[in-house]
């Protein structure tokens, strides 16, 4: 969220995660579904997607 807040492409700021349930937090392993689909991310990181560097 810190990268979302230094890109300044949105007007709110973020103030804090409201919950703890699910995936927060989590990273996940998605290479052999893109390995199947044949699919690669178009942007390197979620930085480079939001033209900013870390």
């Amino acid at each position: 969220m810190d990268l979302v807040d230094k890109s300044g492409k949105f007007n709110k700021k973020f103030g804090a995660f409201t919950g703890t349930d699910g995936p927060l937090g989590k990273k996940l392993n998605n290479s052999k579904t893109r390995k199947e689909l044949g699919w690669e991310p178009k942007y390197p990181s979620f930085a480079h997607f939001l033209g900013v560097s870390k």
